[in-house]
């Protein structure tokens, strides 16, 4: 069973701060569901100047109203509780030459199906903000779909975009409204779909931020200022993990397959 993890990840702090003192990237730590950024109290530095000004997830339900009167019917992990069917875990880690991977785990704790089970990632960042201003962005989408798995990228919605509407609908767009050519300020997200969650499996999803080009499977949204190198990247990968009972039979049934081709080989 997955425990709620309550405390900041202060050893991400000291990995990211004390391994290599010419990294740019730096994260001052994460809330107790795993949002980071100013607009939540915490440090997240990015490439040349960068930082993030947001980094939150959402939870959406089939049939669930998870944010009482806010818009929309999914919950905001910041401030939004989660229904008693689910626990929650979270985890961060150093990946590679420049990225930071963040990993979710939802676990059905009842004893009935969650249906229509849809998480979703969200990214706002500034490339250097303060020496050229943060609307003068635009993003670039690239790699395939996997199953499931869908994005966005708009203005956040402080003006125009309705990119933070359709997180609280928990259904985005699969579009990207600032490419090149169409500047602004960039913010960006990322769904992973799960129809049913039996009980006792779990729901997991591992989201790559980088300043090093890097990225995990599907679809890649890239971030890129024209007056400056630095570049982010944010990728994402989901997997369903099945309840104990399942595994185990699924355990059993492969040694089983294995017995069965040794012996077809003793009798050639």
């Amino acid at each position: 069973m997955c425990r709620r993890r309550r405390l900041l990840l202060a050893s991400v702090v000291l990995l990211l701060a004390g391994a290599d003192p010419a990294r740019a990237l730096l994260v001052g730590g994460f809330g107790p569901n795993g949002e980071s950024g100013l607009d939540n109290g915490f440090l997240f530095n990015l490439g040349s100047g960068g930082q993030v000004q947001d980094l939150d997830a959402f939870v959406a339900v089939g049939g669930l109203d998870l944010n009482g009167p806010a818009a929309g019917t999914a919950a905001q992990l910041s401030i939004d509780p989660l229904p008693a069917a689910l626990a929650f875990d979270f985890s961060a880690a150093l990946y590679g030459s420049g990225g930071i991977l963040l990993t979710y785990e939802l676990e059905n704790v009842s004893g009935a199906a969650v249906d229509d089970l849809v998480f979703l990632s969200f990214l706002d960042a500034e490339v250097v903000e303060t020496t050229n201003t943060f609307f003068n962005e635009h993003a670039e989408v690239s790699g395939s779909a996997a199953p499931g798995q869908g994005h966005e990228v708009d203005e956040p919605g402080f003006v125009f975009g309705d990119l933070f509407a359709n997180l609280l609908s928990g259904a985005l767009d699969d579009s990207n409204a600032l490419p090149s050519g169409s500047p602004d300020d960039v913010a960006m997200a990322l769904s992973f779909a799960f129809p049913t969650l039996a009980p006792g499996a779990r729901a997991r999803i591992d989201v790559l931020i980088s300043e090093a080009g890097e990225s995990l499977s599907g679809i890649v949204l890239t971030q890129l200022d024209p007056d400056n190198p630095t570049t982010i990247t944010y990728s994402g990968r989901a997997r369903l993990i099945p309840e104990p009972a399942t595994a185990t039979l699924l355990g059993l049934a492969w040694a089983w397959l294995m017995v069965g081709r040794r012996d077809r080989r003793r009798c050639v």
